[in-house]
């Protein structure tokens, strides 16, 4: 008997001290600068003693509370860097946890942030369940703030489903609740979708004035990841208007700030967006430059939808440039791609461009 006392005592002791080392490192990165400033140059580098770590606390339930910091602190770098794999598999686990620990609030969080991994990976049907549990939690709980952050989201994921009055009507209501709370992070994300949706209906002096709106609150803030996201839809948008120098501008902005972020992911669209204006502006060489580049970043990151306007504009590029076997197979595999994602406004679009040019 004593024997077995002193083998369960042990294998104790060695369990304590194995929990004890995992909760000094997740301490140690919770409260690491690198974390706190998203520093990419250390973080690429401990990535995976990151994740290490994060995954030893989730077997550990009494860490909880160190394992869900950690894990809301990393998701910005995990996000940008385009790891959306793994990471989607650690929200999934963390998320469960967090039920288990009846932490609702960390569950509502956890949850906003797999909507929003989602949306980066184009899975459109889970972003909709997920935003909707989040609505529901947060309406459990009282949590304004994450209700306006889910309708603000999920309106934004509405402008491209062509449901376009669900999203003013979500837009909007998500504006009052931030006003209310005043809230500028939301304030500004809001105006930004609101924006979007805007230049999609070609109501183009409402669709300025909300991204400049966006813009202004994120100077003051100083969020270099939201000036990625508005100056890059004001290029999209002052390219719509045919002002493809003020597209230029803002898209050369909208770069410098992913660049500084990390967010090589963004990058892609907003290389895509200076294809679009400098292919505009008659300098194709420019265009086909930055149009490669993109195409490369949309591969890179099996962003698959995205190809097809890049496509688009390589096939118009290769035509200005009198490549025709090339504009022609570009043309192709841009049709091909827009038939699969049932964009058929895009198609119909691409072959009378193609159809003008070529006349």
């Amino acid at each position: 008997m004593a024997v077995n006392c002193i083998n369960v005592n042990q294998e104790q002791g060695r369990a304590n001290f194995f929990q004890q080392c995992v909760e000094r490192m997740l301490t140690y990165w919770r409260d690491h600068e690198a974390i706190k400033n998203i520093d990419i140059t250390v973080l690429d580098r401990e990535r995976h003693r990151i994740l290490k770590n994060i995954a030893l606390g989730l077997d550990l339930q009494p860490l909880w509370p160190l394992v869900k910091k950690l894990v809301i602190a990393f998701a910005p770098y995990m996000e940008r860097r385009g790891f959306w794999d793994v990471w989607h598999g650690v929200l999934v686990q963390t998320i469960r946890m967090a039920k288990r620990a009846v932490d609702v609030e960390a569950e509502t969080t956890l949850t906003a942030f797999l909507a929003r991994l989602c949306q980066r990976m184009n899975r459109p049907q889970d972003v909709v369940r997920h935003y909707r549990r989040v609505m529901e939690l947060a309406r459990q709980s009282g949590n304004q703030f994450e209700e306006a952050r889910a309708c603000s989201n999920l309106g934004y994921l509405y402008i491209d489903g062509g449901r376009w009055w669900r999203s003013e009507v979500l837009s909007q209501h998500a504006l009052t609740i931030f006003d209310t709370l005043a809230n500028d992070h939301g304030r500004a994300h809001t105006h930004n979708h609101l924006g979007v949706l805007y230049s999609r209906q070609k109501i183009w002096e409402k669709a300025e004035s909300h991204l400049k709106h966006a813009a202004t609150i994120w100077v003051s803030m100083d969020d270099q990841h939201g000036l990625i996201r508005v100056h890059g839809n004001l290029g999209q948008l002052y390219n719509s208007m045919a002002q493809s120098q003020k597209a230029i501008k803002h898209s050369k902005l909208a770069l410098k700030h992913a660049m500084l972020a990390g967010d090589e992911s963004l990058s892609g669209s907003l290389l895509y967006n200076l294809a679009v204006g400098y292919r505009q502006s008659g300098e194709i060489q420019q265009a086909h430059t930055h149009a490669k580049e993109s195409e490369s970043i949309s591969l890179k990151f099996s962003e698959e939808r995205h190809l097809a306007f890049v496509w688009h504009q390589l096939a118009l590029i290769h035509l200005q440039k009198g490549e025709l076997s090339d504009a022609v197979h570009y043309k192709s595999q841009a049709l091909k791609a827009y038939r699969q994602y049932e964009l058929q406004e895009e198609s119909s679009s691409l072959i009378t461009e193609f159809n003008d040019l070529r006349d």
